[in-house]
């Protein structure tokens, strides 16, 4: 192999060699004239004399390097999904299993709510009358009086003598008052207010009337009572804690009130102003209501 390498060389050089030298040196049988410059050029074959041998194919290359990699291909179709298989058989049943342990004893419920109150009974038969008493003793005889003032005086002192006169202090026939804030406390009835004249400091009694008034729960103890003022001086009655009267959501629409009182707190002549205030003590999940279509409320004092 080494010397046929070497043979190809020598010959590439005899052939570059001869391409170098004149054509007139090299080729005198072929070369005439100017004219025919096209006809004598040498033949490869036959220049210097020396016939050509062709060359042998040369050794092959080595193989290239690999290319990059082409884009990947697309995702296969999905297949046809197979049959739906049958429904295998049941299986044994299983054993039963163990008791489970007791449960926690439950826990006592709360008390109920109390019941409704009862419809009046009527009244009972009248008892027979009792035997008469004994006559009493005869009483001893009094001292005689003194004696009195002359007529013109006693006239006079009998005149100055003042009582005070029954008044209707308040009488409220229309409207409404709904409290749906929190009870706590006492509040005023709106428009239920009016005055009353004190002429003399004595005992004085009122009659208070309230109808038409309810509550949207059940077994509720409402209070009421009056805030009397005259000037800086403020008086309740019958006392702070008013008037208590117990309340059911059924049939309290259907109830009414009627308070009566002797006060001696009216202290001071002049006109009073009262006010009704009503309380629901320590419960705060209701409201309460008074509506003129269920009733009236009056105050009367004396």
């Amino acid at each position: 192999m080494a010397k046929l390498h070497n043979y190809i060389l020598l010959l590439w050089g005899l052939v570059v060699a001869c391409s170098q030298l004149t054509t007139l040196s090299l080729c005198e049988a072929t070369n005439s004239t100017r004219n025919n410059t096209e006809n004598s050029r040498c033949k490869p074959v036959t220049c210097c004399g020396i016939p050509g041998t062709p060359g042998r194919n040369g050794i092959p290359g080595h193989p290239g390097p690999q290319g990059p990699s082409g884009p990947p291909g697309r995702n296969g179709l999905n297949g046809i999904p197979g049959a739906k298989g049958e429904r295998g058989l049941q299986g044994i049943t299983g054993r039963r299993g163990k008791k489970g342990s007791p449960g926690i004893p439950g826990v006592n419920g709360t008390n109920g709510e109390p019941g409704f109150r009862g419809k009046q009974g009527p009244r009972g038969v009248r008892g027979p009358v009792g035997p008469a008493g004994l006559n009493g003793a005869k009483g001893e005889r009094g001292e005689p009086g003194e004696r009195g003032p002359p007529g013109e005086q006693r006239i006079i002192k009998a005149c100055r003598c003042l009582s005070n006169v029954p008044t209707q202090v308040m009488h409220v026939t229309s409207g409404f008052w709904v409290c749906d804030t929190s009870m706590v406390g006492f509040h005023d009835v709106t428009n239920a207010r009016g005055e009353f004249q004190l002429w003399i400091v004595k005992p004085v009694t009122y009659v208070l009337h309230i109808g038409g008034d309810w509550v949207n729960d059940d077994s509720v103890v409402i209070f009421y009572r009056l805030r009397c003022t005259h000037g800086a001086n403020t008086v309740y009655l019958p006392n702070l804690q008013g008037h208590k009267i117990y309340k059911f959501e059924i049939h309290n629409r259907l109830e009414s009130e009627t308070f009566t009182y002797v006060t001696q707190d009216l202290n001071q002549r002049g006109k009073w102003t009262c006010h009704l205030q009503v309380s629901r003590g320590a419960s705060t999940r209701s409201f309460y209501r008074w509506d003129s279509q269920y009733g009236e409320i009056s105050l009367t004092m004396w």
